[in-house]
């Protein structure tokens, strides 16, 4: 049995709880608000969303708020927003032994990880992520899932030992080396999931119903596609872009479990495609943060420090959409230009 802390009571953090416990490992769920976990300790659930409140927090869960000491642990996972990565690394009283794992997707301006971030503030420790296609409410409910557990290339007996602490249970790990190609490649889902979520809240409008599946299945082909080309541009790895490889197979899922209003982008996207503000949407879209409206901005603005600014309308319109929607463009002017880029390519 293995003692890990997890640093994050939010939804993906207590689904990993539950998973982790139930394959007989100890875990110590902690948040930074005290009287919220002496609320769950009574009543023995979290009630932070609807979903959570049927699973029962089991013996080997114990709620915890306050400092946590690595000493007292074999792992430490971290499941904030990447925006609280330094404010739970805060509370962390760390001993150069026993591993960081980050479960944040998405990068800040000028492309930094939230492997880079808590680098930073840890130089010498062993940081590691955790990502993949599974989304918490599946997760907590035994569905299985792949992950991937993203390492740098010295540490990759600490990262299968990790691995190893979900043998049997219903997430399905595999190991990765490319922390920038698949970090690129989760923030790029994030913003392919706002991409589609709008195109279909556009023609649904549009039609006043559901819309046809022959143009949802182009359009959503194209931003997948669009999608490999800017990893490509920004320096991912082939591996990750190899067919055979199992971190292959885990990306693209995870591009495909975002095609619905399970996935909060797509769900902000939705919105903003029928035609609310963005400020509106985002106050419809609950239960956690739409981590793409970060994301946009930073692949923008390296994008376009990569490749000739006049090219971008024609190699990435739905990005370019993407950006201007965010910054409060007219949505007619934005579904012209892409449907124009389609007409011309397929021409």
């Amino acid at each position: 049995m293995k003692k890990i802390a997890i640093m994050g009571a939010g939804g993906f953090g207590t689904a990993l709880a539950f998973v982790l416990s139930r394959n007989s490992q100890s875990v110590s769920l902690w948040d930074q608000d005290e009287a919220l976990i002496a609320k769950w300790r009574k009543q023995n659930f979290s009630d932070r969303y609807p979903y959570l409140k049927k699973h029962k927090f089991n013996k080997n869960i114990k709620l915890i708020s306050g400092s946590v000491n690595a000493d007292d642990h074999d792992y430490v996972i971290v499941s904030t927003s990447t925006s609280g990565i330094t404010g739970a690394l805060n509370s962390l009283n760390t001993n150069g032994k026993t591993p960081i794992v980050l479960i944040q997707k998405g990068m800040l301006d000028g492309l930094i990880s939230p492997h880079d971030l808590a680098k930073k503030i840890f130089p010498k420790e062993t940081i590691m992520q955790f990502t993949g296609a599974g989304f918490a409410k599946d997760l907590v409910g035994r569905s299985p899932a792949g992950m991937i557990v993203l390492h740098e290339t010295k540490d990759t007996s600490t990262a299968s030992d990790f691995a190893s602490v979900f043998k049997g249970s219903n997430i399905w790990p595999t190991l990765c080396s490319d922390l920038f190609g698949v970090n690129i490649h989760n923030s790029l889902r994030t913003i392919a999931s706002f991409e589609q979520g709008f195109v279909y809240g556009y023609f649904e409008h549009k039609f006043r119903k559901k819309p046809p599946v022959s143009t949802i299945a182009i359009t959503f082909s194209a931003i997948n596609q669009e999608t490999k080309l800017i990893a490509r541009n920004l320096g991912a790895t082939k591996e990750i872009h190899d067919i055979e490889s199992k971190v292959h197979r885990i990306l693209e899922a995870d591009l495909m479990l975002c095609q619905s209003d399970s996935s909060r982008n797509f769900a902000l996207g939705h919105f903003v495609g029928k035609g609310y503000c963005l400020d509106e949407a985002k106050k419809k879209v609950t239960e956690g943060v739409a981590e793409c409206l970060n994301n946009i901005s930073s692949i923008f603005a390296a994008i376009s420090e990569k490749v000739i600014k006049d090219t971008i309308e024609d190699s990435f319109p739905y990005l370019l959409a993407a950006k201007n929607l965010t910054e409060k463009g007219e949505i007619e002017s934005q579904m012209k230009r892409i449907l124009s880029h389609h007409e011309n390519y397929i021409a």
